[in-house]
C-alpha cells in the first residue's frame, strides 16, 4: 500500500502505510524472531521465508536468516519442505537475493518432494501433493511458483524499479547449474520483452528485445566490460547502449528500446 500511494503521489498515504509497516514489523519480530538462534518461530524453511520474501527482517539479521533458511535445504538433501502457501515465499526469498543456484539443486531434484519426482511418476500437469499420489487432484496449480522462477530468474525478465506498467525493464538472467540456454517471452502492456542466451563453455550469448517507448538497466555475465560485444563490436560503439557499472560479475548496461545481440566471456 505505501507503494501505490508513492505511485499515485499520495505522500500523506505513502507516510501512514510506512508507519504501519514499520509498526507490524517490529510486533512481528518481537513476537517470531529468536535473536538468539538468527532465526523465526520453528525455524522450518516457511517460518524463515515468509519474512525474509516480505522485507519484515532487520538488515541486520537478513544474511542469518537467509543462511539458516539454506541450511535448511542442504540438511533436507537439497529438497523443500514447504507447501503450497510458503513454498511460493521459498522461491521468491531465494530468488530476491540471487540464489537461483540454491533453486536450481531444488528443481533437478528427482526423489519426493520435487518437480522431479512428480515428472518421474508419468504427470503431464501438476498433481496437488508433492507425492503425485493418485488419490489427489492431478491437475491442480497450486505448487506452480517455479514458473515465476523460470521468468524472473533464468529469463532475468522483471520490472524496474519504480516501473509504471513495464516502461522501465529489468534483465538480469541467472546462469546456474548445466542449463545450456534459455528462450523466454513475454507479453507486456507495452509490448514483447524477450531474451534467448545460450553458454558454451566460457562464452555466453544474449539476445535481448526492448519494446518501444521503454527503457532497460541490463546485466551481462562478464568480468570485464571490454569482453562484451554487442553486434561483434564494442558496446560504446552501439547505439542505444551506455555502460553503466560493473557489479558482482556482471557489466551492467542502459539500454533504449530495440533488439541487441551480446556475447560476453562468463566471469571464472
Amino acid at each position: 500500500m505505501e507503494k501505490v500511494a508513492k505511485l499515485l503521489g499520495n505522500d500523506e498515504d505513502a507516510a501512514h502505510f510506512g508507519d504501519l509497516k514499520h509498526d507490524i514489523g517490529q510486533a512481528f519480530n518481537e513476537k517470531f524472531f529468536d535473536a538468539k538462534k538468527k532465526l523465526y518461530a520453528s525455524g522450518s524453511q516457511a517460518a524463515n521465508a515468509v519474512p525474509l520474501a516480505l522485507g519484515l527482517v532487520e538488515r541486520k539479521n537478513e544474511k542469518n536468516v537467509l543462511k539458516a533458511i539454506i541450511d535448511n535445504i542442504r540438511d533436507h538433501q537439497n529438497h523443500l519442505t514447504t507447501g503450497e502457501v510458503g513454498h511460493y515465499y521459498l522461491l521468491n526469498a531465494l530468488l530476491q537475493k540471487g540464489k537461483s543456484d540454491i533453486i536450481f539443486d531444488m528443481a533437478s531434484q528427482t526423489s519426493a518432494p520435487s518437480y522431479g519426482y512428480q515428472l518421474s511418476q508419468g504427470v503431464t500437469t501438476l498433481t496437488e501433493d508433492w507425492n503425485a499420489e493418485r488419490h489427489s487432484p492431478q491437475n491442480h496449480f497450486m505448487l506452480g511458483h517455479i514458473e515465476q522462477w523460470f521468468y524472473e530468474g533464468l529469463a532475468g525478465i522483471n520490472p524496474g524499479p519504480e516501473s509504471k506498467g513495464f516502461d522501465k525493464i529489468l534483465i538480469k538472467p541467472q546462469i546456474v547449474g548445466d542449463i545450456t540456454w534459455v528462450k523466454a517471452t513475454y507479453k507486456s502492456v507495452r509490448g514483447k520483452i524477450s531474451i534467448h542466451w545460450q553458454r558454451e563453455k566460457t562464452i555466453i550469448k544474449l539476445n535481448i528485445t526492448i519494446p518501444a517507448n521503454t527503457e532497460a538497466v541490463a546485466y551481462i555475465p562478464s568480468d570485464n566490460v571490454s569482453s562484451v560485444l554487442e553486434n561483434d563490436r564494442p558496446t560504446e560503439d552501439s547505439e542505444g547502449i551506455e555502460f553503466v557499472r560493473m557489479d558482482n560479475g556482471s557489466a551492467v548496461f542502459s539500454l533504449r528500446s530495440g533488439n541487441y545481440n551480446f556475447i560476453s566471456s562468463l566471469p571464472e
